[in-house]
């Protein structure tokens, strides 16, 4: 593995990049927040993956922080408000 092609690793640095953006927001948010509505955590998936995506299709940002940080953050910002609208949600018990 350490003498193996550096383009390997850099592929599944971004698979695990784009699935820590996926589910990593809603999993941290369900655990100290509490239940996420169920269309936020759908945008929080989609927004966290197709961000990674689209951030490691651009030579400049391939790598670099706004590929791993951006996607992790709006993702989060979907979750967080979603867990705040299930609470608010009169049909919650």
């Amino acid at each position: 593995a350490l003498f193996g092609s550096g383009e390997i690793f850099s592929k599944v640095l971004f698979a695990w990049t784009a699935m820590g953006a996926a589910f990593g927001p809603l999993l941290l948010t369900t655990t100290l927040k509490g239940p996420v509505r169920i269309d936020f955590a759908f945008a929080a998936m989609i927004s966290g993956f197709v961000l990674s995506v689209a951030a490691y299709s651009f030579p400049e940002t391939k790598g670099g922080w706004l590929e791993r940080v951006l996607p992790f953050a709006v993702a989060f910002a979907f979750s967080y408000w979603g867990a705040r609208a299930w609470s608010r949600d009169p049909r919650h018990v």
